[in-house]
């Protein structure tokens, strides 16, 4: 037993110390900041411009920049779905040694990724790639009707630049909410890291 602990301590120091390595390589060449009430929308998406309901009017106060995915704006309890989508111009990354960080965080009051069902997925894609999913299994403790795929921020994936225009869409099935304040692109050239 003593013998496979030491092994696989002996892999682990040496992976780390080779993705340390690779990562020397990463030169940061661009950070692109989206408001996510810029994105285009289909289904429901609250935000500051649009709620009704008299709960949602109290949680974006003073915020102009945060949205609720999949949450009707007229009715807090409607999780009708949702699904938000942002084109973005690459074409002066299109060398092949260049990929992209993605990152989503949200304020704390808007509780991450939540549904009334167990199971619901929220999806992340990447030009109809999906680059990250969650299912929310965790229960809430403090309501017997939610669950939770992800309470703290942020969600942080990374894709390939491939195309002089790539799609972003963050999909959201009916019973599920995503509040999301902030996305953050960095742009990284890799020196021939990835082939």
């Amino acid at each position: 037993m003593k013998t496979i602990i030491k092994i696989l301590l002996a892999l682990f120091i040496f992976l780390c110390s080779y993705v340390f390595s690779q990562a020397q390589n990463l030169i940061l060449v661009d950070s692109l900041l989206i408001t996510p009430i810029s994105m285009n929308f289909s289904k429901n998406v609250s935000s500051y411009k649009n709620v009704k309901d008299p709960l949602l009017k109290k949680l974006f106060f003073n915020d102009t920049n945060s949205i609720l995915l999949g949450v009707n704006p007229d009715n807090a309890n409607d999780l009708g779905g949702g699904i938000a989508s942002l084109k973005l111009n690459f074409s002066k990354y299109m060398d092949l040694n260049y990929f992209a960080l993605l990152t989503i965080s949200w304020e704390k009051n808007y509780n991450g990724v939540f549904s009334n069902n167990i199971d619901s997925i929220v999806t992340v894609y990447i030009d109809s790639i999906q680059v990250w999913s969650m299912k929310c299994t965790q229960k809430d403790t403090s309501n017997k009707v939610n669950y939770f795929a992800i309470k703290n921020p942020p969600i942080i994936s990374s894709f390939r630049i491939k195309d002089t225009q790539t799609l972003i869409e963050i999909v959201v099935p009916a019973t599920c909410s995503f509040g999301i304040s902030f996305i953050k692109i960095e742009i990284y050239s890799i020196n021939n890291i990835i082939k």
